[in-house]
């Protein structure tokens, strides 16, 4: 069944569109979890939105810089926003310092919500095809590969629950 509807998303150009739609939503999902989540962590609603917009900019950007680099610097290309996640304390640690917060009270407020963007912004991967797995018989349909692959992204969700809970 959601093969079915990972190739009909795909024949109707739609892939696209509801990967970007649904990675939109994780992100504002994202910005509202840390502006409620900040009394934890005594942050006013200021720096709460600031630490978002100073963080996640700066992580997509490093992620693009990444795939430039690993693609031998032809294209930008490579939309993993996972690959930076290792980077994400020192990211944290430069907004903290902006926001004259301690780096790790910082870096423990950051650290769920980036799982908890990941849960969402990964559980619709399939449709865009971009992260793959191992081809297997029964595996999901990838629009990329055209063929069924292991769902590793839908194996990063449930890690990902685990981690902000």
């Amino acid at each position: 069944m959601i093969n079915d509807l990972l190739r009909f998303c795909y024949e109707k150009g739609w892939s696209d569109d509801i990967y970007n739609a649904i990675v939109i939503i994780a992100f504002a999902v994202q910005m509202l979890f840390l502006i409620f989540y900040r009394k934890k962590y005594g942050l006013t609603l200021w720096q709460s939105i600031i630490a978002v917009l100073i963080i996640y900019p700066a992580s997509y950007f490093w992620m693009l810089v990444l795939a430039w680099v690993e693609n031998g610097f032809k294209n930008w290309g490579a939309n993993n926003i996972v690959r930076v996640y290792v980077y994400a304390p020192l990211i944290c640690i430069v907004a903290a310092k902006i926001l004259k917060q301690p780096a790790r009270k910082m870096i423990d407020y950051v650290a769920p919500s980036m799982a908890l963007q990941q849960v969402i912004g990964h559980s619709v991967c399939p449709f865009a095809g971009c992260c793959q797995g191992y081809a297997c018989s029964w595996g999901i349909w990838n629009p990329v590969t055209e063929t069924r692959l292991f769902p590793n992204q839908w194996l990063e969700c449930i890690v990902s629950i685990i981690i902000v809970w």
